[in-house]
């Protein structure tokens, strides 16, 4: 009996023709989506950039395994976070990034901070709330108009930060009727303390006056016609009358002279 002998050929896997299951050069897809036909890293998009923002997108290397989007903030924005870049990594099996596929809009930065609740709408910008201005809305606006200068004086109006002052003076030569408040306040609610409708006006020193026809109010006190630039009604104890005769007086009324004729 002859013996037999059998010759069996088992192809080489990694021969170079006969298809390379790892995608080598075989040409059959890459499961792992490493440059064969059925990769995926395609399906990531660039993120468009917010309103005053760059965005930059850079393809997965070895130092990033993600393909990745970086938005930069313009100078004077911020996110509102107060960072000034973000970056977002894309899933290159989805093309989807993680977080979301839109970076948040940035916001203005104002420094220092818009004040009484004003916002900031540009850098540096502020919108106020009614009753402030200034460029941080540090200022009351000023709810009350400048009052009216008294006859024969003048007003002047400070404007501070949470309200306006006025003072009141005489022109030379002239003098208070009566005294008046060391100073006239606007409060940021629109209120004079106290009320300007005071404020006395100024008569000339030496004004020459004469009793008003019945005029005499009480036994305590005179009504005077001042003449000066104008006619002025003023009241004077009667104790500050010296007696010259009996059609003439003269009296010291809120330390003006006066001649009275009777």
């Amino acid at each position: 009996m002859s013996n037999l002998r059998l010759k069996f050929t088992v192809p080489d896997p990694f021969a170079g023709g006969g298809g390379d299951p790892f995608g080598g050069g075989g040409g059959g897809p890459d499961p792992f989506g490493n440059g064969g036909t059925g990769g995926s890293s395609d399906k990531c998009k660039p993120i468009q950039a917010p309103v005053n923002t760059q965005v930059n997108c850079i393809s997965a290397s070895d130092s990033s395994p993600f393909y990745h989007c970086i938005a930069n903030a313009d100078p004077g924005y911020q996110f509102r976070d107060g960072d000034r870049s973000k970056q977002k990594d894309c899933d290159s099996m989805t093309g989807n990034f993680f977080g979301g596929n839109q970076f948040e809009p940035v916001v203005p930065i104002c420094d220092p901070p818009c004040q009484h609740r004003g916002t900031c709408v540009m850098p540096d910008t502020c919108a106020c709330t009614p009753g402030w201005k200034g460029a941080k809305c540090e200022q009351a606006a000023a709810l009350c108009a400048d009052p009216s200068s008294p006859q024969g004086g003048s007003i002047q109006c400070h404007q501070g930060t949470t309200k306006k002052e006025c003072t009141v003076t005489c022109q030379p030569g002239f003098t208070f009727e009566y005294q008046p408040s060391d100073k006239y306040t606007c409060s940021s609610n629109g209120t004079w303390t106290p009320a300007v409708t005071s404020i006395p006006n100024c008569l000339p020193i030496g004004s020459s006056v004469t009793i008003i026809p019945g005029g005499n109010s009480s036994k305590n006190h005179f009504k005077l016609l001042a003449f000066g630039t104008a006619f002025q009604l003023i009241v004077c104890a009667v104790e500050n009358v010296i007696k010259l005769s009996n059609l003439i007086a003269f009296i010291s009324c809120h330390n003006i002279p006066f001649l009275i004729l009777k």
